[in-house]
């Protein structure tokens, strides 16, 4: 009798098992799909941010996101991008 209930279990823990093992693959699958999607829209993402910030006055460079702040050239020093020099604004405070 025990044969045969040994018999009978085994192909249900089999399936339990196959289950258990598919259902991590989907999960896996599906974060890497989501890692995926936000990584292609990461650059997107980032440029919107930067105009953003640029529109409220914080004069960052649109290719690595330094801080131009204090720069004296249109130039950004990080990764050598021509930026506008209307954002660069006088130490003093008297360029509004």
């Amino acid at each position: 009798m025990g044969h045969l209930r040994a018999t009978f279990m085994l192909p249900r823990m089999r399936f339990a098992t196959d289950l258990a093992i598919m259902c991590v693959f989907d999960g896996l699958l599906a974060f890497f799909a989501i890692l995926l999607l936000v990584y292609s829209f990461r650059r997107r993402i980032q440029h919107s941010l930067r105009q953003q910030l640029i529109a409220r006055g914080t004069p960052i460079c649109l290719h690595c996101g330094y801080d131009l702040r204090g720069q004296t050239e249109p130039r950004c020093p990080e990764c050598g991008t021509a930026f506008d020099s209307s954002l660069i604004k006088p130490a003093n405070g008297s360029g509004k």
